[in-house]
């Protein structure tokens, strides 16, 4: 899931679009898919892009990306800024760690 692919109608109404990957996920009583890593940059789950096994965790890390832009207004990817704030996870998780935003358990 990515922002590009919520769209909204005449009425704002949410509608999602483009579930290839989602067609891939896991059915039944599966916990994962194996595949060739796809996805967009930004929104891929490390877990997912380093061992190629499509979770139901790999669609909660791409909602957290969405909503990581709708908080801050930028992009999951954005090769304009510097090095270390291109990635908005992991700028955020500076941010956090930096500011103290969260306390670890």
């Amino acid at each position: 899931m990515k922002s590009a692919n919520i769209l909204l109608d005449d009425d704002f109404n949410p509608k999602l679009s483009d579930f290839g990957l989602a067609k891939l996920g896991p059915v039944g009583d599966r916990t994962h898919v194996s595949t060739r890593v796809m996805g967009t940059y930004g929104f891929c789950a490390p877990d997912y892009a380093m061992s190629g096994k499509l979770t139901l965790k790999s669609d909660v890390y791409s909602f957290g990306v969405l909503l990581l832009e709708l908080i801050t207004g930028r992009r999951a990817f954005d090769p304009s800024r510097a090095r270390a704030e291109r990635n908005l996870t992991i700028w955020a998780m500076i941010i956090r760690y930096r500011y103290h935003l969260v306390k670890d358990n």
